[in-house]
């Protein structure tokens, strides 16, 4: 303490040995030195460092030892240590000689931040601490200053120096010129040392490195013995290193790494300090950090594996790197060697995956963040990087060479959504001019460089020089000039340009829809024309048509076709039947499809007597065929798109296709022939269609065999979409608002028209392979009659040369047609670093888009070649990708593990893998059709990655209670059957319906709250339209607040799905009807099943056959 007398120094011999060529020098980033005079002075006891543990090992406490008589130090009388006195301490070995005397015992401050984020040329610390400070200061400055600045100690006052070599002792400098504090050392015994006669020659350099323990930690700089450590204490009164680091930039050389448990490691005595969390927080993405008040028996996210951070997104996708506060106790020892120079891995983004439940929460995190090189972009702004709805990577930091690529066993490809819709974003800006390069043809964007003075500029993908334009910086019409840094597509990663004439083959086609209804008695049985009347009766209002341009037709099918002259006088519609399909003719060209706007009248006298007009026919054949090639003859000189409702197999006429049997295939070797298109007819006609600009929708109905899997080859390569209603019945009135609320969305989205999409990629990346609904009319050119929003497609990449530049780029071009005529070409472009880093490739690998990416390349597989393969071929890339990290990033490169060790950022990649198994698309067994099965495989090749990994993939769980607002009454928990209770109601959403699972003894105050009944039994199990509850007392006091939130939960989910699905809610009750209850159980992705493992069983089996090394 301050103003207290030391007592006499005392000399330890055990503390001046110091071993050579340790990797635990060099570890601090920043050391505090005293060195001044060096004197030869002895140690009071009570100064020297202790330790609380009986094993030697770094630590923040000290070890009380005994005192050691005094005497004076020379080269000639040097003490060495005995492994006797230092128990646990190995012998010593020998040494390059005798070193001299140094200038004082430093005191060193172990920061939060290690060497390797300091940025270069950054100042090192040193500062002099006094002997009477008997403890360290409460708070720390965890930074080093600026370069060129000084820091004043606290205690001793001096300044500080500057080495660029942190955690190394100064070389190339006179240890004479050091200044310190005078000592007081009140001793007559005390003897000194003329500093200046002595030898240096053998301290050792930069790469002469010596081992650390306990009792030496403070003496690498000096052989005075003179300690500055606090009095040996208690150790929990200790200060903890748990403050928020903020504000750290990846370096993707070195990312920056913090010690276990925010504390120092003492061996055998290790109990982990996590920081405490406020009770009743959230996260971002609405998840409980701790449990909540209240809510007792449900186990909810996180779990005992706690990261206390958060991922802090800007505007345009910027994310700043996560910062990690504490580290598991499970991966304590890991994180304490690798801090120690052990491994040049980064143990902050390592996290144990066999410990406790995953963290799911994670899914909805953003991707590891994309930090550019300096002087990238050319313009800086908030929004020059790309947000990750648009377009993002698998890997954010891109291999230098394909060999690199290999060696990480990680998947590169790229998904893209170009058409991106939502409410509440705004589109992106708009831009006149267009200015693109001249060889690879790619468009102006804000990483081009400027060079000779602004005259030209650089193409970021081929590095051709090209001039600027005179409209880039003078506006010729106002005749003033312009400031071309204010210019849209220098500041924006996402812009659209308004295409010129040149642009255009022909003049803009108009939204044109032409409806093809099944009308067959399977048709009639269901209820379907007349719900589809009504349906499309109420779109009518709803569809794009700006300017009056948009077109509609009909055509009625069963065994033969009606076709429907409708005419602008208003009068009745005629029926028109054409039974001979040897030569499908237009029996009326001019008035069977008509403009919306003249005919409205005629079109919805039509509408309203579709359901009277078939509801006695008892036809039964179907004769799509012939009606598809009448609507395409239809189409042709304009384009459009063709509506087919369907709920019977084809059999009459072309394209006729024989049921095939499915009850006896289900879950055997032959399903996956079954999947196949029985002939390519469908196919054929599908790339007739996109050559005359007409996309196809395939809607189907009831559960009877149609050969869904050979008629959605129509959807698949026109770039339409697919809906599948197994279960519709009109008598069934959730099943018709489903349909109705789909289909009205579907139908009145803004549309492009008669687009391509082009993707252009740096030199070295070639585009390997396509996935998604579309055609591919060349290498790169992909055709779309029709751009749906919020259609997503992937890209498989490959390394053809090694890449030079420190970023590669992606630019993707979509040219399309507005719904007001306008030509429009969208452009987005994504810029990657570059490097040569095997861990910064794993540590900046995007578990979602790997996982989306993995998903679409299996369906495709599976499409093709078998089911089996699918499966077999994601279970092995996921074990390929946690072996090979195990092999390059961990010090088990070899040998068996115990604990299977992945970054932080594919910490859910395995709860992924079995995710996707367990979906629908590819789940095995004999409980799902082929229309469920090809409906799920064509919504992950069409859905965006944060719809199809949460809710598609991985279903959200809550728990419901009465709280006293919405967070405490809604509870995410984990997808498991651990997390029901018999006395509580859960809600599980997985996009397309709503699980309300009501326990056997569920408390009747929440059923009451929820659904308004009183007594449980009179609850229904099935179908069930979520009701609106209303009372006269509002507020948290409401007798039916839990329907409020609920209802709020439910339209905040369809929010965030973008509005593709109106779920069905069902009633699930634990003493209820067995099937429900299955089917709500194969949605719980943590459980085993009877064809699955369970989360825990997979990760076991997946870390035995990596031990093996046998996949």
């Amino acid at each position: 303490m301050s103003g207290r007398i030391p007592e006499r120094p005392q000399f330890n011999a055990e503390e001046t040995y110091q071993r050579k060529g340790s990797p635990f020098m060099g570890t601090s980033p920043i050391a505090n030195l005293s060195s001044q005079a060096q004197a030869t002075v002895a140690h009071p006891a009570s100064l020297k460092p202790q330790s609380t543990s009986t094993q030697p090992g770094f630590g923040t406490g000290f070890r009380p030892s005994n005192p050691q008589n005094v005497r004076p130090i020379s080269p000639s009388n040097r003490p060495t240590m005995s492994p006797q006195n230092q128990p646990g301490i190995p012998p010593m070995r020998p040494g390059p000689g005798m070193r001299p005397v140094r200038p004082g015992k430093p005191v060193i401050h172990m920061p939060n931040q290690p060497p390797h984020s300091r940025p270069q040329g950054s100042p090192r610390v040193l500062s002099p601490v006094s002997q009477n400070q008997q403890q360290y200061p409460q708070k720390q400055n965890f930074y080093p200053p600026h370069q060129g600045q000084q820091q004043q100690h606290p205690v001793s006052g001096y300044s500080a120096m500057t080495d660029p070599n942190p955690g190394y002792a100064p070389h190339q400098q006179n240890y004479s010129q050091l200044q310190q504090p005078p000592y007081n050392v009140g001793s007559p015994n005390a003897s000194s040392t003329n500093v200046d006669s002595q030898n240096f020659s053998n301290i050792p350099q930069h790469g002469s490195k010596r081992r650390q323990y306990p009792a030496q930690a403070a003496s690498v700089y000096s052989e005075n013995i003179i300690s500055s450590a606090p009095k040996p204490g208690n150790k929990k009164n200790l200060p903890k290193h748990t403050g928020e680091i903020k504000n750290i930039t990846n370096d993707y050389n070195s990312a920056p790494f913090g010690i276990a448990g925010a504390d120092l490691f003492v061996p055998g005595e290790y109990n982990p300090s996590i920081p405490a969390i406020p009770k009743n927080t959230t996260t971002s993405t609405g998840y409980p950090e701790i449990t909540r008040q209240g809510s007792t028996g449900l186990q909810r996210y996180p779990s005992v594996q706690n990261y206390n951070e958060t991922y802090p997104a800007t505007q345009y996708g910027q994310q700043e790197a996560p910062v990690t506060n504490a580290v598991a106790p499970v991966d304590s020892m890991a994180t304490q060697f690798g801090s120690m120079s052990f491994g040049s891995g980064n143990p902050n983004y390592q996290v144990n995956v066999l410990a406790g439940h995953p963290q799911i929460q994670e899914l909805e995190a953003p991707p590891p963040p994309i930090t550019l090189p300096a002087g990238i972009p050319c313009c800086p702004s908030e929004t020059h990087l790309l947000p990750p709805i648009h377009k993002r990577s698998t890997l954010n930091a891109i291999p230098k060479t394909d060999k690199l690529l290999k060696k990480s066993k990680l998947p590169f490809g790229i998904l893209l959504t170009p058409y991106f819709e939502q409410e509440g974003i705004p589109p992106p800006p708009t831009v006149n001019e267009i200015v693109r390069c001249r060889r690879c043809r790619s468009y102006i964007n804000p990483y081009v460089t400027f060079i000779e003075g602004g005259r030209r500029w650089k193409c970021n993908l081929c590095e051709l020089a090209n001039d600027v334009p005179m409209f880039f910086d003078y506006d010729s019409i106002a005749q003033t000039t312009k400031n071309r840094w204010e210019r849209a597509e220098l500041l924006n990663s996402v812009v659209e340009f308004v295409a010129p004439a040149d642009y255009m083959v022909r003049p803009p086609m108009p939204p044109v829809y032409f409806f093809i209804i099944d009308v067959s008695y399977p048709s009639i049985q269901l209820g379907l024309p007349e719900v589809i009347g009504n349906t499309i009766l109420e779109i009518l209002d709803k569809l794009p048509n700006d300017e009056g341009r948009t077109k509609v037709g009909f055509i009625t099918v069963d065994s033969s076709l009606h076709f429907y002259s409708i005419r602008p006088e208003g009068s009745e519609p005629q029926m028109i039947v054409v039974a001979d399909f040897d030569s499908v003719f237009i029996p009326s060209p001019t008035d069977l499809l008509v403009n919306l706007s003249e005919c409205k009248e005629g079109i919805k006298s039509l509408l309203a007597k579709l359901g009277q007009m078939f509801s006695k026919s008892h036809v039964v054949g179907n004769a799509v065929g012939p009606a598809l090639m009448a609507a395409q003859k239809i189409l042709t000189p304009t384009g459009g798109k063709i509506i087919l409702l369907q709920s019977s197999t084809p059999t009459i006429g072309e394209a006729a296709l024989t049921p095939r049997e499915e009850t006896k295939i289900l879950g055997t070797p032959q399903e996956s022939d079954a999947l196949k298109p029985q002939h390519n007819w469908y196919k054929n006609f599908a790339a007739d269609c996109s050559r005359f600009q007409i996309a196809v929708d395939t809607i189907f109905f009831g559960h009877q065999p149609m050969d869904i899997q050979t008629i959605v080859c129509l959807s698949r390569y026109t770039g339409g979409s697919m809906f599948y209603y197994p279960t519709f019945m009109s008598t069934r009135e959730p099943e018709v608002r489903k349909f109705k609320e789909e289909i009205t969305k579907h139908l009145s989205a803004r549309v492009g028209l008669e687009a391509v999409i082009r993707v252009r990629a740096s030199r070295g990346l070639r585009l390997a392979a396509y996935y998604g609904h579309f055609f591919l009319r060349s290498l790169d050119l992909l055709a779309l009659p029709f751009v749906t929003p919020n259609h997503s497609y992937a890209i498989d990449v490959e390394i053809e040369e090694s890449l030079t530049g420190a970023v590669a780029y992606f630019q993707t071009a979509l040219l399309h047609t507005a719904c007001n005529g306008e030509r429009r070409i969208r452009v987005s472009t994504l810029a990657i670093p570059t490097t040569e880093n095997i861990h910064t490739i794993f540590h900046h690998a995007d578990q979602v888009a790997i996982a989306a990416l993995l998903a679409k390349k299996a369906v495709d597989r599976a499409l093709v070649s078998k089911l089996q393969d699918a499966r077999d071929a994601i279970k092995y890339k996921c074990l390929e990708i946690m072996s090979a990290f195990k092999t390059e990033c961990t010090q088990s490169s070899s040998g068996a593990v115990t604990q299977i060790k992945v970054p932080r950022n594919l910490q859910l990649l395995p709860l992924l893998t079995l995710s996707i198994l367990k979906h629908t698309s590819l789940r095995p067994g004999n409980t799902i059709s082929f229309g469920n099965r090809i409906a799920a495989m064509a919504s992950i090749t069409v859905l965006s990655p944060e719809i199809l990994i949460t809710p598609c993939l991985v279903p959200r769980l809550y728990g419901l209670q009465l709280g006293a607002d919405f967070e405490s009454s809604i509870l995410p928990v984990f997808p498991s059957a651990e997390s029901l209770s018999y006395q509580g109601v859960f809600l599980l959403y997985d996009g397309h319906n709503i699980f309300l699972w009501l326990g056997r003894d569920a408390n009747p105050e929440l059923v009451h709250s929820l659904l308004g009944v009183d007594v449980n039994r009179s609850v229904p199990s099935g179908v069930i339209s979520l009701p609106v509850l209303t009372s006269e007392e509002d507020g948290p006091n409401s007798p039916h607040i839990l329907n409020k939130y609920v209802n709020q939960l439910v339209t905040a989910l369809g929010i965030q799905t973008r509005g593709l699905w109106s779920p069905i809610t069902y009633i699930c009750k634990e003493n209820g009807e067995p099937l429900l209850k299955t089917w709500m159980h194969q949605r719980l992705v943590l459980d085993r099943d009877p064809s699955l493992p369970s989360y825990q069983e997979f990760i076991g089996e997946s870390r035995d056959k990596i031990n093996r090394g046998s996949f």
